[in-house]
């Protein structure tokens, strides 16, 4: 573990589900808006990273990840899309592409000699390797094994060599905000556990942002999620704890298939419909007297959410920097993911000058939806897992963000499975499918922290904390972690 004191995120509980939450002295966002489903992400750096190291040193030609061996074949192609060659191993050089090859043969790498014209850099800024995969731990980034076998890290297209995560003393004065997210909607949805702005015991938060205004996809108006909304920005703003009140735009389900799925992008794509948003935002805030607001596009670039990968990065630069303008001394923070299938599209350092901070959405990492995707499977593991959240900070340093400007996000409900095995019921164990849902969440797979306490008081369980993981594991037939 090396999460230095800028974006170390300790797990506690959270004022908007009615419990305090006690902050340690980390920058820190708290969201509280289970979905009921999600994409699965492929975990492409950890898969290409087995990919690498089954060819050097005294590994065999067979790689294994979390979901088992992922040896390609002529029938089981390179789940990233590389070369297979005859010998079962995957890559972009000529012993994969060419005599050799069995599968994906016309495959081109993301970086480096055998890129497309040779001529293509990682994306933010980390190391092209050897083997022409992107990545940013030491199997991409160094040029000899520990066994001294050269594999050469490709400096003219990303960076290479190790690189230590950025520290700040302790009275560096970084560690000032903590940020958290009011679910408007739960006061309409939930059976039970309605949380009201009146209800919230926000002590200790700099920020509170309610979730979430949206945009009209025809006109890129912004307006209420829902007309019962405006009543609760009236005790949003009657609460007098010292708090900057903020709007979160777009979030949730808002890029899921639907009228809006495709409002990002097609917003942010010319100058006179990001004029259009912007003036009707800036209506908005005056109406209601917000003084900062979230843009939060879940992704830029990434198909399955309705981005377009050819057009979204520079139009998203595009639109924050017209933002910044026209907000003047307004806040402006902007949502990021912690995944590099989809941080790979945005350009994080060229937004950083716009934003008085990110917002990382490191939750959600794991679920139910990880049966299907290769190099998970159906394996126990929290989905807030503190060193998969250090690995994924790799990707910020190597593009040199700042720290200062990173807020670490953590979830104030769990995820849980039904366990496979009764007697196998922790890190890493089999899972048949999501957890009974909560009398009040009422989600398969998800439990609101009042859930947890409730059914630890109910049950008489002995939670236990996954040692590195900040998992919470329950012991129970039906396991859930945060």
């Amino acid at each position: 573990m090396r999460l230095s004191p800028p974006t170390l995120a300790l797990l506690g509980l959270i004022a908007i589900n009615g419990h305090a939450y006690h902050p340690g002295d980390s920058n820190i966002t708290f969201y509280g808006a289970p979905r009921a489903s999600l994409d699965g992400v492929l975990p492409v750096l950890s898969i290409e990273e087995d990919y690498i190291r089954s060819q050097t040193d005294h590994f065999s030609n067979k790689a294994f990840g979390a979901a088992g061996e992922l040896q390609c074949s002529a029938s089981s192609p390179c789940v990233d899309g590389s070369c297979c060659n005859s010998q079962g191993q995957c890559g972009f050089r000529d012993e994969h592409c060419k005599d050799n090859c069995v599968a994906n043969c016309g495959a081109t790498a993301p970086c480096g000699q055998n890129s497309k014209e040779g001529k293509q850099k990682c994306p933010l800024n980390v190391c092209c390797s050897y083997f022409g995969f992107c990545g940013a731990t030491d199997s991409f980034c160094r040029d000899t094994t520990d066994a001294g076998q050269s594999t050469p890290c490709q400096t003219q297209f990303g960076k290479c060599g190790s690189i230590s995560p950025p520290s700040c003393g302790a009275g560096s004065g970084t560690a000032l905000r903590r940020v958290a997210y009011y679910e408007g909607w739960n006061t309409r949805r939930r059976p039970c556990d309605k949380v009201f702005p009146q209800n919230m015991d926000t002590t200790g938060l700099t920020h509170l942002i309610f979730s979430f205004a949206t945009i009209d996809p025809s006109t890129f108006g912004v307006g209420p999620m829902h007309p019962d909304d405006e009543k609760l920005y009236e005790d949003f703003f009657n609460l007098e704890d010292g708090s900057q009140k903020w709007i979160g735009i777009g979030g949730w389900e808002f890029s899921d298939t639907g009228a809006t799925r495709y409002t990002w992008s097609q917003m942010a794509s010319t100058k006179t419909n990001r004029a259009a948003f912007i003036s009707s935002l800036q209506q908005f805030l005056e109406k209601w007297s917000f003084r900062g607001v979230d843009i939060d596009w879940e992704w830029p670039g990434a198909e399955s959410r309705g981005g377009n990968p050819a057009i979204d990065m520079r139009n998203q630069i595009d639109l924050m920097i017209e933002l910044r303008q026209a907000l003047g001394s307004r806040g402006l923070s902007l949502v990021l993911p912690a995944q590099y299938e989809y941080l790979k599209h945005l350009d994080p350092k060229a937004l950083e000058a716009q934003v008085d901070h990110f917002n990382v959405l490191s939750y959600d990492l794991h679920g139910p939806w990880d049966a299907t995707v290769p190099g998970e499977g159906a394996l126990i593991k929290p989905h807030t897992d503190l060193k998969e959240i250090d690995t994924a900070l790799n990707l910020f340093w190597f593009n040199d963000v700042n720290p200062a400007k990173i807020n670490l996000g953590v979830a104030n409900y769990g995820r849980g499975y039904t366990v496979a095995d009764p007697s196998c019921s922790r890190y890493g164990c089999a899972w048949t499918g999501p957890s009974k849902a909560g009398e009040c969440t009422q989600l398969e797979g998800v439990l609101s922290q009042c859930e947890i306490q409730r059914l630890i008081r109910a049950k008489n369980l002995n939670p236990q904390i996954i040692a590195g993981g900040a998992g919470r594991d329950s012991g129970a037939q039906d396991w859930t972690g945060k």
